[in-house]
């Protein structure tokens, strides 16, 4: 009952690339999924996170502040926690000097560190969009049609 569902399972073993015409003409990077299928990638999360421990209670009706200055501290932590867990391999990345980057750990979170903000927050939305990560594909031309 239901199997039709498995198709829309996230395929950990998926790993698309992301255009970044912005580096060069056919640069990319391979990506894994940021989300709870990725394991080493969401126990960084996890680890990160605040703990409770300590933290003082909000009063009812309390929302939690957001500023410029915790938005740029949560990038730069999502920044190097993907190139640890989320980058996996690069597709004609080139440095400044228009010499081929080999792909490492330490690069990945180079790279993460020198995108400009939009694009970063662009490749975050991509990595943690499912349907980057699925098999299932729905037939645009076959709905436009029907």
């Amino acid at each position: 009952m239901f199997n039709q569902l498995a198709k829309h399972q996230v395929n950990v073993s998926k790993l698309p690339t992301f255009d970044l015409p912005e580096i060069g003409e056919g640069a990319g990077i391979v990506v894994a999924m940021a989300g709870e299928s990725n394991v080493e990638y969401f126990r960084a999360v996890l680890k990160q996170a605040p703990s409770d421990k300590g933290a003082r209670k909000k009063k009812k009706n309390e929302v939690a502040e957001i500023n410029p200055a915790e938005v740029k501290k949560q990038r730069g932590i999502d920044r190097n926690m993907f190139g640890k867990h989320v980058v996996k391999g690069f597709t004609k990345i080139i440095d400044d000097k228009a010499v081929t980057v080999v792909f490492n750990e330490e690069n990945a979170i180079v790279l993460m560190n020198a995108l400009p903000d939009w694009l970063f927050d662009e490749l975050r939305a991509y990595c943690t969009n499912v349907s980057n990560f699925t098999d299932f594909e729905i037939d645009v031309e076959d709905k436009v049609k029907n």
